[in-house]
């Protein structure tokens, strides 16, 4: 029992991390340590968030109370200290597209030194946790990298002093940290994933490559992504207001423009069909859609006031039903 409430909290804790999108930025996704052959990209620079007004606003209202929790409990039980706070960046990144539903390729969480030498410490004295623990950790490899098996199911490797890579796939994760220390070829030797903008003040990427709509079962609305070889969304925050980027590569000069056709003739769509929604129509309204070259970007704003008012009145209101007295009913009526 104690077993599953220790996982189900580090789950937990993982979950709102990867799902939510400190004064030192850690930057665009960390090409070099990312394998070369790499078709999908997600990366969430963590301090860059909780830097911006909005990620302060998150991490206070929502991170804090929920993360919080599931760290005093994995400290009162395993002894294990973790500050979700220290964590500088999260990427997950695969070699290949998740086939019918089942998840595929690497997590690489970047820590501070300390942080993860307390990490390492925990997984290479696992018995120190309590008997619970005793035979959940096995130690696979101790060089050229160390390699921990979770319950025979998750793979965990620390082949730096402040990256930890997690994988279902030993032989995944084997590739991910060779590539993390520099002897496998990185991004930086390939062309996947460029040519797009840069965003300096981006906290959120998530990037895939070429033949990522091969295969693809898409809606009619999204059929626009099958005349494209790649596609790269980026988040953030710049003077006050929240920014997306979404950028198209076209197969070539004829795609380029119906790309553009396509999503300007959405944008319309939505402005005469929402008149009653203000603030889907005021996001549209904000919609500027450019096409050079073989690129077409689609760039919407959104006032950050605006934004944390929306989510602080939409949380009140789940608060207020979440505590509202149910009404009981009997034979008799209600009463």
């Amino acid at each position: 029992m104690k077993r599953c409430v220790l996982f189900s909290g580090l789950g937990s804790a993982l979950a709102i991390a990867l799902c939510m999108p400190l004064p030192a930025v850690a930057g665009p996704p960390p090409k070099t340590q990312i394998a070369g052959d790499a078709k999908w990209l997600i990366h969430l620079d963590v301090r860059q968030f909780l830097d911006t007004r909005m990620g302060k606003f998150v991490a206070d209202e929502f991170l804090a109370k929920k993360l919080d929790q599931a760290q005093a409990e994995i400290k009162r039980q395993v002894d294990l200290d973790l500050d979700w706070r220290t964590i500088d960046s999260i990427t997950a990144y695969g070699c290949d597209f998740p086939d019918q539903g089942k998840p595929k390729g690497n997590l690489m969480i970047k820590l501070p030194p300390a942080t993860l030498q307390a990490v390492a410490r925990f997984l290479q004295n696992p018995e120190k946790a309590g008997p619970f623990l005793k035979d959940a950790v096995e130690v696979v490899q101790k060089e050229p990298f160390r390699i921990f098996s979770i319950h025979g199911q998750v793979m965990v490797g620390l082949p730096s002093d402040t990256l930890l890579l997690v994988s279902k796939s030993r032989a995944d994760l084997e590739k991910a940290c060779q590539a993390a220390q520099g002897k496998e070829p990185n991004l930086n030797a390939t062309r996947a994933f460029s040519g797009y903008p840069s965003q300096d003040r981006a906290f959120c990427f998530l990037a895939v490559a070429e033949g990522f709509n091969q295969n693809a079962s898409l809606p009619p609305q999204a059929k626009v992504f099958q005349m494209a070889d790649g596609a790269k969304l980026t988040m953030g925050e710049q003077v006050g207001s929240l920014f997306v980027n979404l950028a198209l590569k076209a197969k070539n000069t004829e795609a380029t423009q119906q790309i553009q056709q396509v999503v300007q003739g959405m944008l319309a769509l939505v402005s005469l069909s929402q008149t009653k929604n203000q603030e889907l129509l005021e996001l549209v309204q904000s919609a500027s859609v450019t096409a050079r070259d073989s690129l077409v970007s689609l760039d919407l704003n959104y006032p950050v006031e605006k934004a944390i008012k929306q989510m602080t009145q939409r949380s009140s209101s789940r608060s207020g039903q979440d505590t509202a007295t149910p009404v009981e009913s009997g034979k008799d009526g209600a009463r």
